[in-house]
C-alpha cells in the first residue's frame, strides 16, 4: 500500500526469467596506465616527466593536506627523492616506489600520508628519553618491537633529509633550513627537541650535531634524565641544556 500522501505505484517487477540492468562499474586501469594519467594533473607542461612547485602545491590542494608540516618531507623520501632535488618529484620516482602499493591517485596518496606521518612521528614512551621515575617502573618490560621499528624508520627519514635539503657541494644546512625541518620533524614526536634552537645562536648546521641531535633526543628524557656533563656532545647540545636549565631554574 502507498504511503499516505503518496502518488507513486509501486514499480512494476521484471518480467520472469529477464534479469534487471546493472550498472557497470567503470574498469579499472592498470597502474602502468593510471600512474601517468594522474601525475600529468600536476606535471610541467613543458616536461611532462616533472611535477614543479606549482604542481606540487596543486597536488595537495587536490588531497586536501597542508604543505606546512611534514607531508611533503615523507613524500619525497617514500618516492626516493635525489638529494638537491627539493622543490620538484618526478614521474619515474613515483613508478619505481608506488608501484608496490598501486598508489595512483590523490585519494590512495593521502592515505598512505596520513599513515606514515602518523606511525613516524607519533609521540610515544620507549626505552629510551624517559624520566627517571619511568625508567624505575619499566625496568621488568620487555622491549617492544613495534617501537623500535618505528623509531628505526624514523632514523632513516631524518638522515634522508640533511642531504636531500643541503645544496650541491655544501657540507652544512643553513640555520633556518635545520630549524625549519626540526620544529615539524622532531618536536612533534620528541618533547625535548622544542626550543633547542634558543640555546645556541649557530649559524649552519653539520652531519654531526644534525645526526647527535636525534641521539640526544632518543638518550636523554625531557627533564633531563640521562644527559651527563662528561658525555661528549656537540658544543650547540650543551649549550641548549644550560639554556633549559636556566629557564626551568628561573620558572621555579
Amino acid at each position: 500500500m502507498p504511503l499516505l500522501g503518496s502518488t507513486s505505484t509501486p514499480a512494476e517487477s521484471a518480467p520472469k526469467g529477464q534479469k534487471k540492468d546493472k550498472k557497470k562499474k567503470p574498469r579499472e586501469l592498470p597502474f602502468e596506465e593510471a600512474l601517468p594519467a594522474w601525475f600529468a594533473q600536476f606535471a610541467d607542461q613543458a616536461e611532462p616527466g616533472k611535477m614543479d612547485g606549482d604542481g606540487i602545491e596543486k597536488l595537495f590542494d587536490d588531497m586536501g593536506l597542508s604543505m606546512d608540516g611534514a607531508y611533503p618531507l615523507i613524500l619525497a623520501w617514500k618516492a626516493g627523492a635525489k638529494p638537491g632535488t627539493f622543490g620538484a618529484f618526478y614521474l619515474n620516482d613515483f613508478e619505481r616506489a608506488f608501484r608496490q602499493d598501486r598508489i595512483d591517485s590523490s585519494d590512495k596518496l593521502k592515505k598512505f600520508l596520513v599513515q606514515q606521518g602518523k606511525s613516524l612521528l607519533e609521540s610515544r614512551a620507549g626505552s629510551k628519553g624517559k624520566t627517571a621515575e619511568s625508567i624505575d617502573t619499566d625496568a621488568e618490560e620487555e622491549p617492544d618491537a613495534a617501537f623500535d621499528a618505528a623509531n628505526e624508520a624514523f632514523r632513516q627519514f631524518y638522515t634522508f633529509l640533511l642531504p636531500f635539503f643541503r645544496a650541491e657541494g655544501a657540507k652544512t644546512l643553513p640555520a633556518d633550513t635545520a630549524k625549519a625541518m626540526w620544529s615539524v620533524v622532531l618536536a612533534p614526536k620528541y618533547e625535548l627537541a622544542k626550543g633547542f634552537d634558543q640555546g645556541d645562536q649557530f649559524k649552519a648546521v653539520s652531519t654531526d650535531l644534525w645526526t647527535q641531535l636525534l641521539d640526544f633526543c632518543e638518550t636523554v628524557a625531557p627533564d633531563l634524565t640521562g644527559w651527563s656533563e662528561d658525555d661528549a656532545w656537540p658544543s650547540a647540545i650543551d649549550a641548549f641544556v644550560e639554556w633549559k636549565k636556566e629557564k626551568e631554574g628561573a620558572a621555579a
